[in-house]
């Protein structure tokens, strides 16, 4: 008889992944397992292996789109113990679940700067931590260390020696700001929302901006089946409701070839690609 998981964890078998991910697509994990507490971690992820499942971090899945096949192994979500917000005068703590808007917002209550670049980021702080630079990489002038998991133990570190694992597993941070007056800080989060393209589809091309390369070759309001291009927005393509990742899939395929033909412009894909096609690998 295999032991129970350990005190703090949630699992899911055959867990429909579409429930957990921002554009709603995606087939069932073997396990999709959230972790509360933090010191159950290390014993999960043990745990996890001894069943000879491969393992998958998934964050707020906002920038993931997993394919219809769904992934094999467990899938792993930072639950709550991950999402505390602690300051100490200009000190903060922060969990890898915060979301960074509830982030920016906290700091600039606080008339605290130094994050309100990153209004308008999408999904959580380990997910940024992981894979972003930061406005104009920035993240070095406020950032004093990274907690993170590295061979079954918490570390703590730089942002680059936390980012060196194959599949980073971030647990949270720690900045230190400086004080600013909190007009300032909200003019300065307007700005950072009024410039984000942070749902864009695809990353910023060499050439123009993305939604007016994308305006120009006639593609906004463009519809595939059930995903398609707002009016407002082509960039941030969006599932209607039933959509699947292969409609995805050939709706970026079209409009890629279209701009590319039409416009001369290549637009490479910001999201991260997960799991299996259907029925296959």
């Amino acid at each position: 008889m295999r032991a129970p998981w350990p005190a703090g964890v949630v699992v899911r078998a055959d867990e429909p992944l579409a429930r957990h991910t921002a554009r709603r697509t995606g087939g069932a994990c073997d396990a999709f397992v959230v972790v509360h507490d933090p010191e159950a971690l290390p014993d999960t992820l043990a745990r996890i292996r001894e069943q000879g499942w491969s393992v998958s971090v998934l964050g707020a899945g906002t920038r993931t789109v997993v394919r219809d096949g769904g992934i094999a192994g467990a899938v792993v979500r930072l639950g709550t113990g991950f999402a505390g917000l602690h300051r100490d005068d200009l000190h903060w703590e922060v969990g890898a679940a915060v979301p960074v808007g509830a982030l920016v917002g906290a700091t600039v209550a606080a008339g605290h700067g130094g994050l309100e670049g990153l209004a308008g980021t999408p999904g959580s702080l380990g997910a940024a931590l992981a894979l972003d630079d930061g406005p104009g990489d920035r993240w070095s002038a406020v950032l004093e260390g990274v907690r993170y998991l590295y061979r079954g133990r918490a570390r703590e570190g730089t942002l680059e020696e936390a980012r060196k694992p194959r599949q980073p597993l971030i647990l949270g941070a720690r900045f230190r700001l400086g004080l600013a007056g909190r007009d300032a800080l909200r003019r300065r989060v307007g700005e950072a929302l009024a410039g984000s393209r942070a749902w864009s589809w695809y990353a910023p091309p060499r050439r123009g901006d993305v939604r007016a390369v994308l305006r120009r070759a006639e593609l906004a309001g463009v519809r595939l089946r059930e995903v398609a291009l707002p009016e407002a927005a082509p960039e941030a393509m969006v599932n209607l409701g039933g959509g699947s990742a292969a409609d995805l899939a050939l709706l970026e395929r079209s409009v890629t070839d279209r701009v590319a033909r039409e416009r001369g412009v290549n637009l490479k894909t910001a999201v991260r690609w997960a799991g299996r096609h259907q029925g296959g690998a």
